[in-house]
């Protein structure tokens, strides 16, 4: 009986391990400004971050911005610490100008209520603004077609911050299995020179997470306990 169990667990945690694989491999980047298009999947062509769920992104010449990526990561198909997040968006332009970056993946399978953070720091002597937007999608099926809307229903929108700061939103419908989010950033320059750094992350609500942590702690006691018994 132990060694059935044992056999069991095996399997779980491999089949959990391969769907982790194969899910967090549609992580995808869309960047748009004006005519330009670059769309980048995860350790595709432009995607410079070997592991599976992340990508890093850089351009010095996207339709006259200077662009690096430093981390697209997703946690696809769990949501823990945070479903998706685009971090150290680094962008320079020069002129008037607009630079939209989607993050997206799918196939998340944890049912959550989720919230979205977004942090601007700006500086140079433009007078441009930078815009978050988070989605969640129902019917899972990942980033828009070259410059389109995300599917799904909007969580909200963070800004426009025309200087430095930073936001949290929560709203927008649950996560039912399976799923997909995404991430948007609108970054303008309207005069002069602007350079953002930008921060954003889609999370599951604090009420979920605890949630979460609670129940993987009961999982952990119940199953020491069932093994207690059976060894006595």
């Amino acid at each position: 009986m132990k060694k059935l169990m044992m056999r069991l667990l095996l399997v779980v945690l491999l089949v959990v391990a391969l769907a982790q694989v194969t899910s967090a491999t549609t992580a995808t980047m869309e960047l748009v400004s004006g005519p330009t298009t670059v769309i980048i999947t995860d350790n595709g062509g432009g995607d410079s971050n070997p592991a599976v769920g992340g990508i890093i992104y850089s351009n010095t010449n996207l339709n006259g911005w200077s662009v690096v990526v430093t981390s697209g990561s997703s946690n696809s198909p769990g949501v823990s610490p945070f479903g998706i997040a685009l971090l150290s968006v680094t962008a320079t332009s020069t002129g008037p100008n607009e630079l939209d970056i989607y993050f997206g993946d799918k196939n998340f399978s944890v049912p959550a209520d989720f919230q979205m953070t977004f942090s601007l720091t700006k500086t140079g002597t433009g007078t441009g603004s930078g815009t978050e937007k988070g989605w969640v999608d129902n019917t899972n099926t990942g980033l828009p077609l070259p410059g389109g809307t995300p599917a799904g229903g909007l969580i909200g929108t963070i800004g426009p911050f025309s200087t430095s700061n930073t936001g949290t939103v929560v709203g927008g419908p649950k996560g039912v299995p399976l799923y997909g989010l995404t991430l948007e950033e609108i970054l303008k320059d309207t005069s002069g020179t602007d350079v953002f750094t930008a921060n954003g992350i889609l999370s599951p609500t604090p009420e979920v997470s605890t949630m979460l942590l609670f129940g993987t702690g009961f999982l952990a006691v119940g199953f020491a306990m069932r093994r207690r018994r059976a060894v006595a």
